[in-house]
Parts: C-alpha cells; structure tokens; sequence
C-alpha cells in the first residue's frame, strides 16, 4: 500500500497539524503580549484578521504556514499549518523560539500536540 508514503517533493512532516496550548505564568495576556511583539518587533511574522481568532503568518518562502491563535481561559491555544506538501515546524519552530527568547518571564510552559502525517 501507499501508507507511510510522501508525495513526490512533499517534504517530512507535510500534512502535519500541531496543536500549542501554551500556559501563562501568572495572570499575563499572552496573546496581547505575542500581538505587541509581533508588531513592534518580528521581522519574518505577521498577523492578518480572522475572527473570532487571530492568524499568525510566518512569510519565510522556505518554511511558510500560518498558526491561528485564540484564548481559551488564560490558555493561549493555537493551531499550526502550512501549504500543501510543506510542514508547519518553520513557523511552530519561529514562534516558540521567539516566545522563549522574549517572553519566558510570562509562560509558564508550551505544550504541543502533533496529528497527523
């Protein structure tokens, strides 16, 4: 059978979901904290407008995908993809890099799920 099989130029991963929940220390707002910073400092990131959540879009062409953030309590939870054929770990990797780097003070721990693949 074909199971466990890529497609031709699929690369590892491709077909990937990854799920964050990532718990504050405190009572901080992260998802505030993660707009702030992704407007006032991150180069390769950017938010576009989803309601009732938020997307979060890494525009590397190399490891593109967007993760679509929202609260859940004082729970900030997310959901990881990329383009067809492509894995989500550029951008899961982008954004709890630069969450340990500026903000490890406000989160208390990243917890992810992987489904798929």
């Amino acid at each position: 059978g074909r199971r466990g099989r890529r497609a031709r130029g699929a690369r590892p991963g491709a077909g990937v979901t990854v799920t964050l929940q990532i718990v504050p220390r405190g009572g901080d707002d992260l998802l505030g904290l993660v707009k702030r910073w992704v407007e006032e400092e991150a180069h390769t990131l950017y938010f576009t407008a989803r309601r009732p959540r938020l997307r979060l879009e890494h525009k590397s062409p190399r490891y593109p995908g967007y993760i679509e953030l929202h609260r859940r309590g004082s729970l900030l939870m997310g959901e990881a993809r990329a383009p067809r054929g492509m894995a989500p770990w550029g951008v899961v990797e982008k954004l709890v890099g630069r969450m340990i780097d500026k903000l490890a003070g406000q989160v208390s721990s990243v917890n992810l799920q992987i489904h798929g693949g």
